[in-house]
């Protein structure tokens, strides 16, 4: 901007993210949107007069969630007539099964990654977006998968000056790097074609510390600490 450190308080940057993953904190509402479109195409399973309205945007939406889970199968305007999973699940820091029960043969559990998530929270259309209760303009279901992370400037994440004159960075700065750390790592895994397996477990470390950057009192799993132990403080642990 051209101003000098006194006049500015610095700017975000940003993390590029080497795979999407889920935003901990909103899986429950990317599991709700699943079951309300299809699998495979991203209609919506009810067809307009199946649509129910509440009294607000989130009443309504809870009632199409309610009546989308009773559909099978994509039969709506243009269904694609595909076998819709029975239930979505969440198992450990981030992630997402789709389950097929049946009564004559063998069930079936998929593990549904964040960019499969993504591609089809893309191909919902607009007219259905609003019908869902979102906005097309400012709050699209695809936003919900974390592509890009904020970097917010050093005014926000302060480095601390100790007893002995040396300075320590503030916990935000250390979980960033962390996320840098397995972020990268990621990539390079990802452009040397590894193993899946290995590509999924780096992935599994950077939800980790993406999770917990910004709340690492989350139930269930294990805190994100520094080496004497303590705890980091998260953003929501900070607010």
């Amino acid at each position: 901007c051209g101003q000098n450190n006194i006049k500015c308080p610095g700017h975000f940057g940003h993390i590029e993210l080497a795979r999407p993953v889920y935003y901990y904190q909103y899986i429950g509402m990317v599991q709700k949107i699943l079951k309300c479109v299809c699998f495979r195409c991203s209609k919506l399973l009810l067809s307009d007069e199946g649509l129910l309205k509440g009294k607000d945007i989130y009443e309504s939406f809870d009632l199409i969630h309610e009546r989308s889970k009773k559909v099978k199968v994509c039969e709506g305007v243009n269904g694609c007539g595909a076998i819709q999973p029975t239930r979505y699940t969440k198992e450990g820091i981030g992630k997402v099964f789709a389950e097929w029960i049946y009564k004559d043969q063998e069930n079936k559990k998929v593990l549904i990654k964040p960019d499969y998530v993504l591609k089809t929270f893309k191909r919902i259309t607009d007219e259905d977006c609003i019908k869902l209760g979102f906005s097309p303009q400012f709050c699209r279901p695809e936003w919900l998968i974390l592509t890009v992370l904020p970097v917010p400037p050093p005014c926000v994440r302060p480095s601390v000056k100790q007893d002995n004159s040396q300075r320590m960075d503030d916990d935000l700065t250390h979980k960033l790097s962390d996320i840098i750390k397995f972020n990268n790592i990621l990539k390079k895994k990802i452009e040397k074609s590894s193993r899946k397996e290995i590509i999924e477990d780096w992935a599994e470390q950077v939800q980790y510390h993406v999770a917990t950057y910004i709340d690492n009192e989350l139930p269930s799993i294990y805190q994100s600490t520094h080496r004497s132990g303590r705890p980091i403080k998260s953003i929501r642990q900070r607010l």
